[in-house]
């Protein structure tokens, strides 16, 4: 094609990125976790008993969103664990349909254990894309994920995701090791009312919806 017939793509600005009005924070003191997010996003929780929380910028509409999903492992993970945990995590991502890995990444900080992707795959007639981080931490695993409906818009909706991933802080003592009981309500996040929610990802970062 002669450069004369060519045509640029259409360059986003500003008014095309999605916005906010600023960031809230939101702190689970039971299961040990804290980040910031998008005040406007609604809140949401698991349907299929994991812990955790779901943010999203559409009420009855679960396919852009950042979930954090927490789970006791019973026994305490170390690096002798982290091969083999990284392989289960490339693996699970690799059942999805059409998936391609862009990114990944696996570390070590202090007594925390990480490892991270980002992918694209194809859900029904979407091509979606994910940035999926799991941390360890003592006998905990904490799974974030970031999902865009369309993979195209995906570096559009990164810099708000990117407060809330990179905010993330993991409590050392939480409130269901010192007294492992049910939560009070002054413990437990305040959660909206919600329509069923289907579930972005799970740990091994299969799609379960």
């Amino acid at each position: 094609m002669s450069n004369s017939a060519a045509q640029a793509a259409p360059e986003s600005t500003a008014a095309d990125q999605p916005a906010t009005k600023g960031l809230a924070l939101y702190k689970d003191n039971y299961l040990g976790f804290s980040f910031f997010h998008p005040e406007e996003w609604h809140q949401f929780n698991w349907l299929d008993g994991r812990r955790g929380v779901l943010y999203g910028p559409v009420f009855n509409d679960n396919s852009t969103i950042f979930a954090v999903a927490v789970q006791d492992l019973g026994i305490r993970v170390n690096t002798r664990d982290l091969k083999d945990l990284h392989m289960g995590f490339i693996s699970g991502i690799g059942r999805l349909a059409n998936s391609q890995i862009e990114w990944q990444n696996q570390w070590q900080s202090g007594d925390q254990i990480g490892m991270e992707a980002r992918y694209s795959f194809i859900e029904g007639d979407a091509k979606r894309k994910r940035w999926v981080r799991v941390l360890y931490q003592d006998t905990r695993q904490f799974t974030l994920t970031v999902q865009v409906a369309h993979a195209a818009e995906f570096d559009e909706w990164l810099p708000m995701f990117h407060q809330s991933m990179m905010t993330f802080r993991i409590q050392v003592a939480p409130l269901y090791k010192q007294r492992p009981v049910k939560p009070k309500l002054a413990d437990a996040p305040k959660t909206e009312s919600a329509p069923p929610l289907d579930n972005p990802s799970d740990d091994s970062g299969e799609s379960t919806s």
